[in-house]
């Protein structure tokens, strides 16, 4: 089920280099199961009396020396605010049950500096896990030029066009949607990419296969308020935008069809921007 969201996976080599360089520390309480970084249940009081018991009953029955190992410290287990967390990977349909490690965006970087992620823009970290981000087809890069000319007329300098540039939410999340139209800003970003005030509208392209992209993606877009959102649907023929952030979800999610047109919001910058969607879809 995994590999639909393509999950990056890691080999033991490459999660041993992770311990020693520190971006897992020593002591922390994970494994790898099938390639993927997990972080490893957290015992209760009573499920640690019980495996006590057992080590005793053992002990008893086959005459040797067992011992329960002593409970682990407290900090050893992941622990993330909740506050700033979208996604219960364990209760996720496409994860579950694993319990996901989550890397923070420094502990991310380190994965790249260190050669154990791809620096070209190949992944993406989404609420603390690591995904590869899918090789975007000619469709796709043909769709995003479009909605570039439809936009771009309206807007002129006062708004810029990002391709598959990196977008930093938070500490746990750095998303490369397909096209990012930002504000500029004074220092051109040199003293990091765009965050969530820098962002005036997010594309993602579906151009094939199911939507657990979009599934994915657009509960954190809405936590960290980027105000609006666009699906450009190439395999149900739709267009949407969403707007109104709450909490995990966009209140206002409108719908296009091919032969419709739709108002896009482009927040700050001037009135909506009424595109067809006929233009995006190649067949105006």
């Amino acid at each position: 089920m995994v590999d639909r969201l393509h999950l990056r996976r890691f080999n033991v080599t490459q999660y041993h280099t992770m311990k020693r360089l520190g971006i897992l520390p020593p002591n922390a309480r994970v494994e790898l199961l099938e390639g993927i970084v997990t972080d490893k249940h957290r015992p209760s009081p009573r499920e640690l009396e019980v495996i006590a018991r057992l080590a005793e009953a053992l002990a008893t029955g086959l005459d040797a020396e067992i011992h329960a190992a002593p409970p682990a410290h407290p900090e050893s287990y992941a622990i993330f605010d909740p506050a700033l967390m979208v996604h219960d990977w364990e209760n996720f349909p496409l994860t579950e049950p694993l319990p996901l490690h989550r890397f923070s965006v420094a502990e991310y970087h380190g994965l790249i500096e260190a050669g154990l992620a791809p620096r070209s823009p190949d992944t993406e970290l989404i609420d603390g896990a690591v995904f590869d981000v899918p090789v975007r087809s000619e469709r796709t890069r043909d769709v995003v030029d479009r909605l570039e000319s439809a936009l771009g007329a309206s807007l002129g300098d006062r708004a810029m066009w990002w391709i598959g540039t990196p977008i930093r939410l938070g500490p746990y999340s750095e998303v490369r949607p397909d096209a990012t139209l930002i504000r500029p800003r004074p220092d051109g970003f040199a003293q990091g990419p765009p965050t969530e005030t820098d962002v005036l509208l997010l594309v993602d392209v579906r151009d094939e296969g199911d939507d657990e992209r979009h599934m994915v993606e657009w509960p954190v877009y809405a936590r960290w308020r980027v105000n609006a959102v666009s699906l450009v649907d190439m395999v149900e023929h739709r267009l949407l935008v969403g707007t109104s952030p709450r909490n995990d979800r966009y209140t206002v999610v409108a719908t296009c069809r091919e032969h419709e047109t739709i108002h896009v919001p482009v927040d700050g910058i001037g009135p909506d921007v009424l595109i067809s969607a006929a233009s995006i879809f190649g067949r105006d």
